[in-house]
């Protein structure tokens, strides 16, 4: 994994040193000094999640299968994880000859330990590195949910603080390519721990858990990945006088970008690629429409998407039937995959709003590429994704099944020419959830 920069380049945890920012800056040389001493006891270190299934034949090396199974490890709903390990479904009885395991590595390892020394605070970048497996973490000591306090998202610092509302002590969810930057607070996480922080040391653990569908059934929004802990946490020498520390973080500056003053919609003279024009200007409060559907019709699996550039003020209302038909697809205008079509042409220098619907019945990620984009509405199906600060920006977000998203997303003139969005889950986007933007020139 490359990172680009320093994490106190956006990132404080009293103050901001001399040529950091201005959003909150060391006043005096007394207050730089504490702020140094106590980046120098806050340790930063990387979770590279990175999952694999592999198999081999007696007397054989392993090898990566060929193909991702989602039912590796057998049909049993939430497979449990020993040692960061579960056997592949014909293991036991190896009928076929063949050894099967899926791996659930952090930094290449299975169940690693990372230690966070007495009087020291701890900053994970956490980055989910695999195709397919979508992890629901929680970071756990014993059965009590430790706070932690999310400092960066896919990237972008969130411009929050401890009291604007990023303390959780709930899930972590990221879709493949998604990351997150955490930060841990001895002393929040003694409160939450109560009499158990007594001086002694905390065996915690990062632990992937269940996933909580809209209608409570596991087995209606997602494959059932194995569920179990995957990674050590030795907090030493916890006491009731570790003191409160947030952290801070500078807003990024994607935002601004999202937000323009005194700037109106403009047209641009190009012509699309493909001969069309582009896609009329949104006006305030207008949107374009996009959305995914996969499932299978007469057994054979489908992944595609529908992109309507016309300009909306209410969302769609898709009448998704029980039995899909490809008839009711093409007349709805979902599609695969396909490089030599554009499906959506638009001009340069504009805020654009998408409302993005999931009308299957399993979770989707959206991405696009070349800008992030705020998230500013989910509808009342997609409480289970993540936070929709307008100080936020993302480069993917999670869609539970039969949810919306309505996003801001600003594309400059840096950024002209044909590129994708689609589904981040591989198997997806590799059988045709994806589609073609282009982006023309527009102004200076």
């Amino acid at each position: 994994m490359i990172t680009i920069g320093d994490i106190w380049d956006y990132t404080w945890l009293q103050c901001q040193l001399s040529g950091e920012g201005d959003d909150n800056p060391c006043v005096t040389s007394e207050d730089a000094e504490e702020e140094a001493r106590q980046r120098s006891r806050t340790n930063v270190d990387f979770i590279v999640l990175k999952d694999l299934q592999v198999e081999r034949s007696v007397g054989e090396p392993w090898h990566t299968v060929q193909w991702y199974d989602p039912g590796y490890c057998g049909e049993e709903e939430y497979p449990m994880l020993e040692g960061g390990t579960c056997k592949g479904q014909n293991d036991d009885n190896n009928d076929d000859g063949i050894e099967r395991k899926w791996l659930f590595t952090v930094n290449g390892e299975l169940v690693p330990t990372i230690t966070i020394p007495n009087d020291t605070a701890q900053i994970f970048r956490i980055a989910n590195v695999g195709a397919t497996v979508t992890y629901n973490l929680e970071l756990r000591a014993g059965d009590v949910l430790l706070p932690f306090q999310i400092l960066t998202n896919d990237g972008s610092a969130v411009g929050q603080d401890a009291d604007s509302g990023f303390i959780s002590d709930g899930d972590l969810v990221l879709f493949p390519s998604a990351r997150l930057e955490i930060y841990l607070d001895r002393g929040l996480i003694c409160a939450t721990l109560g009499n158990a922080c007594d001086g002694s040391d905390i065996s915690a653990s990062l632990e992937v858990t269940k996933w909580e569908c809209p209608d409570g059934d596991p087995k209606s929004c997602a494959d059932l990945w194995p569920i179990g802990k995957i990674m050590n946490i030795n907090i030493e020498g916890l006491d009731m006088s570790e003191p409160l520390q947030p952290a801070g973080a500078e807003l990024s500056d994607v935002i601004a970008d999202l937000n323009p003053v005194d700037e109106s919609p403009t047209a641009s003279s190009a012509i699309c690629s493909d001969g069309s024009l582009p896609g009329a200007v949104l006006n305030d409060g207008e949107f374009r429409t996009i959305a995914f559907w996969n499932g299978e019709i007469d057994k054979e699996e489908s992944f595609t998407m529908m992109t309507d550039m016309t300009p909306r003020s209410e969302p769609q209302a898709f009448d998704v039937p029980e039995e899909m038909t490809q008839e009711w697809l093409t007349a709805n205008r979902f599609d695969e995959f396909n490089h030599d079509r554009l499906d959506l042409c638009i001009a340069a220098n504009n805020v654009e709003t998408w409302v993005i619907h999931n009308i299957s019945d399993e979770f989707h990620n959206f991405h696009v590429h070349q800008s992030k984009f705020s998230v500013v509405e989910i509808s009342k199906h997609g409480d289970l994704t993540r936070d929709t600060s307008p100080n936020v920006s993302h480069d993917n977000f999670p869609i539970p099944p039969g949810a919306w998203i309505k996003i801001k997303i600003r594309f400059s003139n840096d950024v002209v020419g044909k590129f994708v969005y689609h589904c981040h889950i591989l198997e997806h986007e590799d059988k045709g959830m994806m589609s073609v933007i282009e982006v023309l020139p527009n102004g200076d």
